[in-house]
């Protein structure tokens, strides 16, 4: 038999039938109903698990080998979510299939197919669902576009969270803007500020070189790069510092004045248990008569009518036309249309059964002040490591003055941390579970990093703080 000729070739959703006509490929719409309904699933699971954030990881390696480590994952888990897919896409489509169909076919003029007996077979029936060959297609064509979207997004984690190594010295006047220090003030650019603190991580860990040149002196004489990436760190770890210190519920109290003499320490009335004297409660506000008057002054706010003859007459209101009385009528109106979910909120928010929804949970505040606290780590462990390195390493002695400000505030994040960080007991959880809390948890990521830096420079001057410490004394 001859071919058929080119314009009876299949055009995509529909295909050459019969007496010269279109007919509808149902099966292709079949697959295409099914990849939009699996795309839509990965997309909501996408959003839903918060997979739209950059994870760096701990250990940097190559991409080729942080990607072949994912293949055969990716391929099992495609093949799982394909299969899962069609357990709910083929009732769906059984219950709803005839409407897209039916759409197509009087949107383009087109036909069904005739089975052998002359009947028309429908692909939303029981008879039409029961394609082996049709079921093997849409579940590797779907296990086939997960794989892609999975290794589409790992090649893009992988690309934005690799490591990237920044000039500490430039050489050349072309080289400033590159410079490390450069991407550690890069506020405005979030993705170059990590990679700026990452580098300079892995800098203070494993390279001796780049760490003398954080070291050296410029042509004037002047530690400029130590003093540039001290003031970034510093001022990126007083930010936390403060942000924690404003949240802070418990209030902060004013200390006691030291025992005199003329306190009778044996006093039930005057002193405490410790032989302090206590504080004096405050006394209620006294009323003056110039609170008085101004009282008055605030009450009568409305004048009889011979007073304000005697004022005088009001000084004429200017005439609004009608279009600012309408504009300012609308803009009243939209805003109290815009305090309606608020309205509504507080409303539900008194009744027992909705405030249980509407109400935050415990811990949402803490979470919320540590919900971005990678930079802060990286931050604390660097100056750390740079601090302790320069004891053998620093020729010129330029970190010797930024020790005390590197002290002072590692023990301030401490001491602000103790008062937002409770480590969960062991006994209400298993180890396990204890354990993946501490490592996903930021607050307790922070906790370890300031407590690690402490001891790291405590151990490392030792002898330097006991002879201050028997100075002092």
């Amino acid at each position: 038999p001859h071919p058929p000729p080119l314009h009876q070739h299949s055009h995509g959703l529909w295909e050459p039938c019969e007496s010269h006509q279109r007919c509808l490929n149902e099966k292709l719409l079949f697959s295409m109903l099914h990849g939009f309904f699996l795309g839509l699933c990965i997309g909501v699971h996408y959003f839903v698990s918060k997979e739209f954030f950059l994870a760096f990881p701990s250990i940097q390696q190559p991409k080729l080998f942080r990607l072949r480590g994912h293949v055969w994952s990716h391929l099992w888990e495609g093949l799982r979510w394909s299969l899962w897919s069609l357990c709910y896409f083929y009732p769906a489509f059984f219950l709803l299939g005839s409407y897209p169909r039916n759409l197509l076919t009087q949107l383009f003029d087109l036909h069904l197919r005739h089975g052998d007996s002359g009947a028309v077979v429908h692909l939303s029936s029981l008879a039409g669902l029961m394609d082996a060959v049709l079921l093997l297609q849409v579940a590797l064509l779907g296990a086939v576009q997960h794989t892609l979207w999975a290794l589409g997004l790992r090649l893009f984690r992988i690309f934005h969270t690799e490591a990237v190594r920044f000039p500490v010295v430039a050489t050349f006047s072309g080289e400033t803007p590159r410079l490390l220090v450069t991407a550690l003030n890069a506020k405005n650019t979030p993705l170059l500020n990590y990679l700026g603190y990452l580098d300079l991580y892995q800098l203070s860990l494993h390279s001796v070189q780049r760490r003398k040149q954080v070291y050296s002196l410029d042509q004037s004489g002047q530690p400029a790069v130590w003093r540039d990436i001290s003031k970034a760190s510093l001022e990126l770890i007083s930010s936390m510092v403060t942000r924690l210190g404003g949240d802070l519920s418990v209030p902060t109290s004013t200390p006691l004045p030291p025992p005199s003499s003329s306190y009778s320490l044996s006093s039930p009335a005057t002193s405490t248990s410790r032989g302090w004297p206590e504080v004096p409660r405050p006394s209620p506000p006294v009323v003056t008569r110039r609170h008085m008057y101004d009282e008055q002054a605030r009450l009568w706010t409305h004048c009889p009518q011979g007073v304000q003859a005697a004022l005088g007459p009001k000084p004429p209101q200017p005439r609004q036309s009608v279009a600012s009385i309408l504009l300012s009528k609308a803009k009243g109106l939209l805003l109290k249309l815009s305090q309606l979910p608020h309205t509504a909120a507080q409303s539900l928010k008194r009744k027992p059964f909705f405030a249980y929804f509407l109400s935050e949970l415990p811990d949402t505040h803490n979470q919320e002040l540590f919900r971005d606290c990678r930079l802060q780590v990286w931050a604390v462990s660097s100056l750390s490591e740079l601090a302790a390195s320069s004891y053998a390493e620093d020729t010129y002695g330029v970190v010797q003055r930024t020790l005390p400000s590197i002290f002072t505030t590692l023990i301030i994040l401490s001491q602000a941390l103790d008062k937002h960080v409770k480590v969960p007991l062991s006994s209400s959880k298993s180890t396990r579970n204890v354990r993946v809390a501490l490592e996903t948890n930021g607050k307790y990521a922070v906790k370890a990093a300031v407590q690690t830096a402490l001891h790291r420079l405590g151990t490392t001057f030792s002898k330097e703080l006991r002879f201050m410490v028997n100075s002092l004394l």
